[in-house]
């Protein structure tokens, strides 16, 4: 059985396509990502823009046209927060159904944290300890706390790359005041979310998402090493991400995609 699942992101919408070898285990036969920024700008008007509304919907019917190309028996299809808080999220959603038959289910930040947290206990072996997992959206940032066993804790935090970005006009190097603004609202954000993963403990962090993957092997290149060939299971020292973000807040914008 071949199936298609598509992640319709505030950020980026992905699909793979993938064939079940057998119980519990797949392999995958396509992926494709396309960085749509669905979000852009939805937290500061609370509506998807023209712009993003359109090239999401092109990006979605060519995903589903490539995943019937592929012989895939069912298309599975999940949006999350951008679609969830926009106000013309409804309608996006309705266009969607109405030009390519399939109907996106809306999931919770919750529940996202949850599936996560299942997808990195498929690749990674736990070793039967705690893992505190995070994963860095467009809209929002998924923590969960868990074991290869159960899911301790899964929440979602309005912490978005998007959503921060709205708070910033985005045209110069943030600067030191704004830095403090940014860091004191991230620490307000997720106070309570770290007490209660700390009461339940872990012993390591691991990273998911693009922006964690991105920021991760930057922060391996700037500090000597070389370019990763596969981003997954890497380790990367905390002091080497602390100055790396010290070098990207001084740059502008454009300085900052380069890198």
């Amino acid at each position: 059985m071949k199936l298609a699942a598509i992640d319709i992101g505030t950020n980026s919408i992905h699909m793979v396509i993938a064939e079940a070898t057998h119980q519990h285990n797949f392999q995958i036969i396509d992926r494709e990502k396309e960085m749509v920024k669905l979000g852009e700008g939805v937290f500061r008007t609370n509506r998807l823009n023209e712009r993003a509304y359109r090239e999401g919907l092109e990006t979605i019917k060519r995903y589903v046209k490539l995943a019937d190309q592929r012989g895939a028996d069912e298309i599975i299809t999940a949006a999350t927060s951008a679609t969830r808080e926009a106000q013309n999220g409804g309608d996006f959603l309705s266009e969607l159904v109405n030009e390519t038959g399939i109907s996106p289910q809306v999931i919770s930040g919750g529940r996202e944290a949850k599936l996560i947290f299942q997808a990195v206990r498929h690749e990674i072996d736990l070793q039967g300890e705690n893992v505190m997992v995070i994963d860095i959206g467009g809209g929002s940032t998924e923590i969960a706390v868990g074991n290869e066993k159960e899911i301790l804790m899964a929440k979602s935090m309005k912490l978005g790359v998007l959503r921060l970005l709205d708070m910033f006009d985005n045209k110069e190097a943030i600067g030191k005041e704004a830095r403090g603004v940014l860091e004191a609202h991230i620490r307000f954000v997720i106070q309570s979310f770290i007490a209660e993963a700390k009461e339940i403990g872990f012993s390591r962090v691991i990273g998911t998402s693009g922006t964690i993957r991105s920021l991760g092997e930057a922060a391996h290149v700037e500090a000597g090493g070389k370019s990763m060939k596969s981003v997954n299971a890497e380790v990367v020292k905390l002091k080497n991400l602390e100055d790396l973000t010290d070098d990207l807040l001084e740059m502008k914008p454009e300085k900052r995609s380069s890198v």
